[in-house]
């Protein structure tokens, strides 16, 4: 039988025959489970959030500190060795033995702490972690703050796993996964050593020893082995599997906090509580892809003319120089999942990490023989055993010819000669610090994206966690309401903040991604308005660039209709049309509301200013609408055969 606490209060006894609701508390105001813990008497402990421990006897659930305020406001229960209950929580930390309830405070080496993680340690020890990140070691005589890495200082500690004296894995809450040996040697692992999420809600260790972790991008698994051997060889290799919602998950956020947030059963099963349900893992069917994924190049082109050959050499005639790649690699068990890293040698021999887009374009090459090599990496980190790779040369132009420059050595007297070199030098420099910029420009533009999903995106998603979470902590509090509104801020940031690295990032500077972002973004948010939306979108839209400044204008144009439609036009349905036909698109944006006289909102600034955006960038927008019988607005924008890239 399984115990699972909700946010909606009480508990759920499920067994594979019976689900059924229990309520434990008999007060006024009932309130939710902080934890649960099964003693080795097999009783039941419920700590209520913010509120009194329960035990269950004879079937009913029971209050067993009613005479003392300790332990109350409880996260996290545990079991010493000698049959001490141990309490961890808001007020600190609280032992119960023998009838006796004992508080631990600053001169048992407990300070002001809200403790959220308590387990079991060798030699008859109790470890604990804070919401400060503080991680506490001790027993009945008291206990010692633990020196972590500065890096962990103000992370919540979400789980803690003992595996022995020497091996104790600790999950935050945003500073990684963290290694302790029991003695002076400490180790975090995050971005840097590819662990794809830092922000862990829990540690398990399934029959085979490897570490599960819950997140709040799914749920990770690693060998521990390959970490220790890291811990010696900062270049080893390290296997990191993510389970997200392409694997079944409901939802791709395991939520934590409270504990346990995660649980491995009898059978050997893991239990992880989401956002959408809680989730059962068998991790003996999960097993790790050992196999490289062959990569191959599909196609290629040279200043837009595909070339046709497996090795090359691609040679290009002088001038300005602009290579495209595309490349597919094989991965069969999870393809969706597949990434690829690229380089041109000669020009950058770094890596460049492309995720799971299947192009690379140069612009811009200066003369000169270069290597074009790509490679794949699986979901579990193996990447390709040999890149897929391809010469290219780019001829110079006749003064940019070795000789030339011999000849003009040699006729350094002539002073036509000599101005006809130097004119040749400043060409091919000028050409050369073009490229730079705009390698520089379109890394800054990609950068800037990245670092704004993965730094402000987490740190945002992690502000808005914690404040629901410090806001049901704080219930019946006068700081509630500004918690609630600080959560509901954070998320309306996060979701604005995710516009504007679309926006910002050069590799969605395409026609398609306009089209898929706008659909995407116009259901959802019509969803949250809770009006339907019928959704008709051509199957031939083309791959092709787009500039970032038409893109965005026409994005936000789209936004401007749907804005209104939501505010004014009490419509109970919505049609989002696109349509591409001789080189246009089209965007029909429908609804069945009320309508409006034309003529009188046209001497406002609304629809003017829609229309001067799209004029703005070659487009053009024609509303059409009747009182009582809904409005169509039509976007159109005429679209060149090769829309150039803009930064």
């Amino acid at each position: 039988a399984w115990w699972i606490a909700s946010r909606r209060g009480g508990l759920v006894r499920w067994t594979p025959d019976e689900t059924r609701h229990i309520e434990y508390s008999t007060a006024e105001f009932p309130r939710p489970a902080a934890a649960l813990f099964e003693d080795r008497d097999s009783r039941l402990w419920v700590a209520s959030r913010d509120g009194s421990v329960f035990l269950q006897e004879n079937g009913v659930f029971l209050p067993q500190f009613v005479k003392t305020q300790v332990p109350s406001k409880v996260r996290s229960i545990t079991q010493g060795t000698d049959a001490t209950l141990w309490f961890g929580g808001t007020q600190g930390l609280a032992s119960f033995a023998g009838g006796v309830v004992r508080k631990f405070g600053k001169a048992e080496g407990i300070g002001d702490l809200d403790i959220t993680v308590l387990q079991p340690f060798p030699g008859g020890k109790i470890i604990a972690g804070s919401t400060s990140g503080t991680i506490l070691l001790g027993d009945q005589q008291g206990f010692t703050t633990l020196p972590v890495p500065e890096i962990i200082n103000h992370q919540w500690i979400s789980g803690i796993l003992v595996i022995s004296a020497k091996e104790i894995w600790i999950s935050t809450l945003g500073g990684g996964l963290l290694f302790w040996n029991g003695q002076q040697q400490w180790r975090a692992f995050g971005a840097d050593d590819g662990l794809p999420d830092e922000r862990l809600t829990c540690v398990l260790e399934d029959a085979k020893k490897n570490l599960w972790l819950g997140s709040l991008s799914g749920i990770i698994r690693v060998d521990p082995k390959e970490l220790i051997v890291r811990l010696r060889e900062p270049e080893s290799a390290v296997h990191w599997l993510r389970l997200d919602h392409t694997d079944g998950l409901p939802s791709r956020e395991c939520i934590g906090g409270f504990q346990p947030s995660g649980w491995r059963a009898r059978d050997g099963r893991l239990w992880f509580p989401t956002g959408g349900g809680v989730v059962r893992v068998r991790p003996d069917l999960v097993e790790r892809n050992t196999v490289a994924p062959p990569v191959f190049l599909q196609s290629v082109k040279a200043n837009g003319v595909p070339y046709v050959g497996e090795r090359g050499p691609v040679t290009m005639d002088p001038g300005r120089a602009r290579m495209e790649f595309r490349f597919v690699g094989l991965s069969f068990s999870a393809p969706e999942k597949t990434t690829y890293r690229a380089r041109l040698k000669g020009l950058d021999d770094a890596w460049r990490e492309l995720g799971n887009q299947r192009i690379a374009a140069y612009e811009a090459v200066p003369p000169g023989k270069y290597t074009f090599e790509v490679m794949a990496v699986n979901g579990d980190g193996v990447r390709s055993a040999e890149p897929a790779s391809i010469s290219v040369m780019v001829r110079p132009h006749l003064w940019e010819t070795p000789w030339f420059y011999m000849s003009g050595g040699a006729l350094v007297l002539s002073g036509a000669a000599g101005t006809g070199w130097f004119a040749s030098r400043q060409r091919l420099k000028a050409r050369i610090q073009l490229l730079r910029i705009h390698s520089a420009r379109e890394g800054e533009r990609s950068r800037i994206a990245r670092d704004l999903h993965d730094d402000l995106g987490a740190s945002l998603t992690e502000i808005s966690i914690l404040s629901a979470l410090a806001a049901e902590d704080a219930e019946n509090s006068v700081l509630q309401p500004s918690l609630q509104q600080l959560s509901a801020k954070s998320k309306s940031v996060v979701s604005s903040l995710d516009e504007i690295v679309w926006a910002v990032n050069p590799r969605e500077d395409t026609l398609r991604s306009l089209v898929e972002y706008l659909a995407a973004y116009a259901r959802e948010y019509l969803d949250s308005a809770r009006i339907p939306m019928r959704s008709e979108v051509d199957r031939e839209i083309p791959d092709q660039a787009l500039a970032a400044s038409k893109r965005h204008s026409v994005f936000l144009a789209a936004r401007e209709v749907l804005n209104n439609i939501v505010k004014h036009s009490g419509a109970s349905e919505v049609m989002l049309q696109i349509t591409f036909v001789d080189h246009s698109i089209t965007i029909l944006i429908q609804d069945n509301g009320k309508g409006f006289a034309l003529d009188y909102a046209e001497s406002g600034n609304g629809l003017g200013n829609l229309r001067s955006r799209m004029q703005e960038v070659g487009g053009d927008c024609r509303i059409e609408t009747r009182l009582g019988r809904g409005t169509s607005v039509f976007l159109t924008l005429a679209l060149q055969g090769s829309d150039k890239l803009a930064s």
